[in-house]
């Protein structure tokens, strides 16, 4: 998944920089996720680990994206409640709308909301799943082709129906 994310991104990347524009733009986040989840006939838990996140994206105007990301959880051991060893585990591909405020100097606030196809596993309990994503963060602008954010991400229903993963994530991207 990945693979074909990167894939796209260096060929949206390949166009825009022969079209001159900077309406395209791609990067990577890396930081924490928390996720709660309650499954029947298993161990109800908190689980906190590392994540980390690919994203893609084209500018449609000066205040709205549309993105592209593919995001990994962190492979977590637990013990569920008959006493075995278990993970917990989380991959998503999401599509989603980002609304961009600028404010005064090199800062933005970003808003985003869309879809998120997920495959994760708690306990024995796996499942694939169309899940709703929310998030707020904060840009700041280097120079006219470089950006840092800082983003906070909601996805209802990872994996599991009950499973909420919150992540907050930094990283680096880059407008072609």
């Amino acid at each position: 998944m990945r693979k074909n994310i990167l894939a796209l991104a260096l060929a949206c990347a390949a166009g825009a920089a022969s079209a001159g524009n900077l309406d395209i733009y791609a990067g990577t986040r890396l930081g924490m996720q928390h996720s709660d989840t309650a499954v029947t006939g298993a161990l109800s838990a908190e689980h906190k680990g590392a994540t980390s996140e690919l994203f893609v994206g084209r500018q449609v105007s000066p205040s709205l994206a549309v993105e592209v990301s593919a995001s990994d959880y962190a492979k977590l051991g637990l013990v569920d409640s008959t006493g075995r060893n278990t993970s917990n585990w989380g991959r998503s591909l999401a599509l989603e709308g980002v609304y961009k405020h600028n404010l005064q100097g090199p800062w933005a606030l970003t808003a985003r909301g869309g879809l998120a196809y997920t495959k994760g596993s708690f306990a024995r309990d796996k499942q694939d799943r169309l899940a709703p994503v929310l998030g707020l963060g904060v840009q700041y602008r280097l120079s006219p082709t470089t950006f840092l954010d800082l983003q906070w991400r909601h996805i209802h229903g990872m994996g599991v129906a009950s499973n909420q993963v919150d992540t907050v994530t930094a990283g680096v991207g880059f407008r072609f």
